[in-house]
């Protein structure tokens, strides 16, 4: 099953590529425990320091665990590998390149969200949209509750749309980006502001008015890019 690698530069990676297009193939799968590090180091014809670091490769990614004194496993690939990938990426950027990043992103995505979820929503989708800005309202004065809520609100959006793939690159998104709501939400103001804009976004939905709903989340969009600046300077 495995290849003798080639002797050229990084050959951890090397390793590392065989073993993800492994685990893609289905040649390998979730919760499987690797053969022995001496084993691999002889089919794969390398030495231990190549297989570790291209086993420590893959632990970055989320797609093998090392457990002490058991073994090398196989994770299954989930929405957290997602979120820890984008959690470290964040960490890397600068404060106005990731609000700006963060701002070009939901921008492509968001409004097209509003847009198709004012065609798909169902009025299960609609009392859910009300039932979390009514929340909101509420919390005016709770800032971490409230960032919560904002959250909700959104992919609650991208779950009116029907397409699960919305909802599901959406949610490690914003576990990431919540420290910027906060930020953002904590300004005078900003709380009643962001309750307000979501409030007429929804109006559209509601309406089926869906470029009515998509310029309604440009302007919010904005307006949350052009806070979250203000907040870093």
């Amino acid at each position: 099953m495995y290849q003798r690698v080639k002797r050229q530069e990084k050959l951890s990676h090397q390793v590392a590529d065989q073993l993800e297009e492994l685990y893609r193939n289905g040649q390998i799968t979730a919760g499987q425990c690797l053969p022995a590090e001496r084993e691999l180091c002889d089919q794969f014809g390398v030495s231990r320091t190549v297989i570790r670091e291209a086993i420590n490769i893959l632990v970055a990614k989320g797609l093998l665990i090392s457990q002490s004194g058991s073994g090398t496993y196989v994770q299954e690939i989930g929405p957290e590998n997602v979120q820890n990938a984008l959690s470290l990426f964040f960490t890397t950027q600068t404060d106005k390149n990731l609000i700006n990043y963060a701002f070009e992103f939901r921008l492509t995505l968001e409004v097209e969200i509003a847009r198709l979820a004012t065609l798909r929503r169902t009025e299960a989708n609609l009392q859910e949209l009300d039932d979390v800005i009514n929340r909101m309202q509420l919390n005016l004065n709770n800032q971490k509750e409230f960032s919560s809520l904002d959250v909700l609100f959104h992919l609650a959006l991208a779950k009116a749309t029907q397409n699960p793939f919305f909802e599901m690159f959406l949610d490690p998104y914003f576990y990431n980006i919540e420290n910027l709501m906060d930020r953002s939400n904590a300004l005078p103001g900003r709380a009643e502001k962001t309750a307000e804009s979501h409030r007429y976004i929804l109006e559209k939905i509601k309406e089926q008015d869906s470029e009515g709903a998509a310029e309604r989340m440009r302007d919010h969009l904005a307006s949350f890019r052009d806070t979250s600046l203000m907040t870093y300077e």
